[in-house]
């Protein structure tokens, strides 16, 4: 079978000669042409060119003329080419050439050396064992190698990107090794609220702003702990008008009734919304000149706050020893953190007694919030044997007690243990820093208002099962810290006992797989505004990109 030439039609043009690779197709000038069966390929050359429509296939149909920048050309498929050069031996006009292979891709590189020889016949897309060879016009071949060139160009980009992530992150690794971090003293023990007031009385100090919330005023918390304030003769003005999650304008409230009341110290007693809020009012106060959205950052608190003093009532944060209070801008509703060493209070009373009368879920959200600050600071790249020993400490404890805490919330050694963990917890991180789960959760609590435990809560397992392959080694070791694997399991059982454990405790304790309030059309600025927090300060396992970033916030969706 081959194609030939209707005699009548033919003009003798010879575009059919001229394109025919193997010289099937002949003839004079001017002269009808005709096409040798024994050489005749089918390759379909002849029939594209002619102009008279003359030419004719095997099966007897008309051969339509296409234009020359119509006719097709191969375009390879770098990453499914075997490199068996199959396409090299059929090729009829030796278009194609290959070159050295690429440094990712140890098969030969192919690529048409010789458009204006190519014909378009296919026989390569053909014969491809593997369907690397695609076929496409000249034009769309050249968007589809813009196309490629963007993305190398990108990928560029994002390798560049990532590496002066890292070199920040070793940088600010190094600098927090000398960095000398204050550490709170530790009031601890059933009771050892009742001692504050003496401490704060040996220092001089004879009145103070008590920044609280309506909840715990309403439920008299913290009349016992005035009281002894009063025995002391220490004045105090109570600002209570704190939000779950504090605002700007809390802030500015509370500086201001503490300037009109001529306060010299500050008492953070709560959870943590009114230890960050105290925290932030007293940079405010010694910093009047720099607004709280000038402050976001590393190091920006210019001079150094009042005495501050902290009682935290739920054990989580881990505010009352870190460097860091989160606040957020209710007209963006874009949460942010403030970190500076001149933050970290002076004392810390740890008081098991305060947090008995929490509720389960709080009790719940506020624990697993701190295992996650001992697990990100863990497994980041900027931890050390100090924050190593603080994690691994704190996750025993809540490993241990939180689930007792949950379920008898008068149990006293639990909530002793579970307060020391957010402390320990709080030490890990503020010098080693979080990790991709505070910087979601930070913008489901800015946006919709979501508790920062539950946000981290539900987020944590996602991450986790994000990094696993990423920190096997260190979740396995963290397995057998808390005492659910042994030193006989591979790391991989170990890591999977590990997120398993999580899963279970969430379940154990009520907390949803996904969060309620998260829409669809916010997922962009939320993931958006969450690799901005995270990069390139937080020294995360694996550098998350924005499409990674946005298939793990999906998962969230109700």
């Amino acid at each position: 079978m081959a194609y030939y030439i209707t005699k009548e039609k033919c003009n003798g043009c010879t575009l059919c000669a001229i394109v025919c690779p193997t010289g099937a197709a002949s003839g004079e000038k001017k002269q009808p042409h005709k096409i040798e069966k024994k050489y005749c390929i089918e390759c379909g050359a002849c029939g594209k060119s002619c102009t008279q429509s003359a030419v004719q296939n095997a099966s007897g149909n008309v051969m339509q003329m296409v234009k020359r920048k119509l006719w097709e050309e191969p375009f390879f498929n770098e990453k499914k080419c075997n490199g068996c050069l199959i396409c090299l031996d059929v090729c009829p006009t030796d278009c194609i050439t290959h070159k050295l292979p690429k440094k990712n891709n140890s098969n030969a590189y192919l690529e048409v050396s010789n458009a204006s020889a190519c014909i378009g016949c296919r026989f390569c897309h053909n014969a491809c064992p593997v369907d690397a060879i695609e076929m496409y016009t000249m034009d769309i071949i050249q968007k589809r190698m813009t196309q490629e060139k963007i993305k190398q160009e990108k990928n560029m980009v994002w390798t560049l990107r990532k590496a002066y992530y890292r070199i920040f992150q070793i940088i600010m690794k190094y600098f927090a090794m000398i960095l000398p971090f204050p550490v709170p003293a530790l009031l601890t023990g059933p009771g050892s609220v009742k001692t504050l007031a003496e401490n704060i009385n040996a220092r001089g100090i004879k009145n103070v702003l008590v920044v609280t919330d309506k909840v715990l005023t309403n439920l008299k918390l913290p009349d016992e702990f005035l009281a002894s304030l009063l025995e002391k003769n220490i004045k105090y003005t109570v600002f209570d008008d704190v939000q779950p999650n504090p605002i700007i304008e809390n802030i500015e409230a509370g500086r201001k009734i503490y300037k009109k009341n001529k306060c010299k110290a500050i008492i953070a007693f709560g959870g943590g919304s009114p230890i960050d809020c105290a925290k932030i009012i007293g940079a405010r106060i010694r910093n009047p000149y720099l607004p709280v959205r000038f402050m976001k950052g590393l190091l920006k608190v210019f001079i150094p706050i009042p005495p501050l003093f902290c009682v935290p009532t739920t054990a989580g944060t881990g505010s009352e020893t870190t460097v860091a209070a989160v606040i957020t801008n209710k007209k963006t509703h874009e949460k942010f953190a403030i970190s500076d060493i001149k933050l970290i209070p002076k004392i810390a009373v740890l008081d098991p007694e305060l947090m008995v009368g929490l509720p389960p879920h709080i009790t719940s959200t506020t624990g697993m919030d701190a295992l996650t600050h001992a697990i990100e600071a863990y497994i980041g790249q900027s931890n050390s044997l100090y924050t190593n020993e603080s994690a691994e400490y704190a996750i025993r404890l809540v490993f241990e007690n939180l689930e007792k805490a949950y379920h008898d919330g008068s149990n006293i050694e639990a909530r002793n243990n579970m307060a020391i963990a957010a402390f320990y917890g709080g030490a890990a991180f503020t010098r080693a820093y979080v990790g991709y789960v505070h910087a979601i959760a930070h913008n489901m609590g800015g946006i919709y208002n979501v508790p920062h435990g539950l946000a981290n809560a539900i987020i944590l397992p996602y991450v986790l099962d994000f990094f696993k392959k990423d920190v096997e080694k260190q979740l396995a070791k963290l397995a057998v810290v808390a005492d659910i694997g042994s030193h006989n399991d591979s790391d991989k059982i170990l890591a999977d006992k590990f997120i398993n454990k999580i899963k279970t405790m969430n379940r154990n304790m009520d907390i949803p797989l996904t969060i309620r309030e998260l829409k669809k059309k916010d997922i962009p600025m939320i993931v958006k505004r969450a690799l901005k927090e995270a990069h390139p300060l937080y020294p995360v396992p694996r550098i998350m990109s924005y499409r990674e970033c946005e298939d793990l916030v999906r998962k969230l969706l109700p």
